[in-house]
């Protein structure tokens, strides 16, 4: 009893700021497959998670184990944790593609995983690989065309112009 009565005084102490300690923030179970499949059970699963009092729903996909939430389920999940006004952080959604992370306006918890979502699946990133492939080879040319350049340069600069006979003799009779 002692101890909880001390931790009790511990916690006012930190929320008054005389005592300085780290913010900690919770989150309840991973919101994923298997136990997570449909649009209502992310729904309930999101108001659950916020009336029990947490701070934040943690979403995680297990990408060799699951298939990953349907559209239908993923935007129910993002649009049900802004209705209860919970943060929804987490993984990205792998088999859904990085088009619909971005408009449903989900944080990202792990950049890691946005390698894995960028160019995975290819027909819902197919846009994102064009533009990034275009980039890559346009800056390779460009590269490669001021690499030959400062090449040509230096060797022009290296033999020294040749005069003609003709312009040595108008100097030398101007002179």
């Amino acid at each position: 009893m002692e101890a909880i009565q001390h931790n009790l005084n511990g916690g006012r102490r930190i929320e008054s700021g005389e005592l300085l300690a780290p913010t900690i923030y919770t989150s309840g179970p991973f919101v994923n497959e298997p136990r997570v499949t449909t649009p209502e059970e992310a729904q309930r699963e999101i108001i659950t998670q916020a009336q029990q009092g947490f701070d934040l729903i943690k979403f995680h996909e297990l990408p060799d184990t699951t298939n990953g939430l349907s559209l239908a389920a993923y935007h129910t999940m993002t649009e049900t944790a802004r209705q209860v006004g919970i943060p929804l952080v987490g993984h990205a959604p792998v088999n859904l593609g990085l088009d619909v992370l971005l408009q449903e306006r989900q944080a990202l918890a792990h950049i890691g995983m946005l390698g894995n979502i960028y160019f995975l699946p290819l027909r819902s990133n197919f846009g994102f690989v064009l533009v990034t492939a275009t980039s890559i080879v346009l800056l390779i040319l460009v590269a490669v065309t001021w690499t030959g350049a400062a090449i040509v340069q230096s060797i022009w600069k290296a033999v020294p112009p040749r005069r003609l006979p003709t312009l040595s003799r108008v100097r030398a009779i101007t002179v």
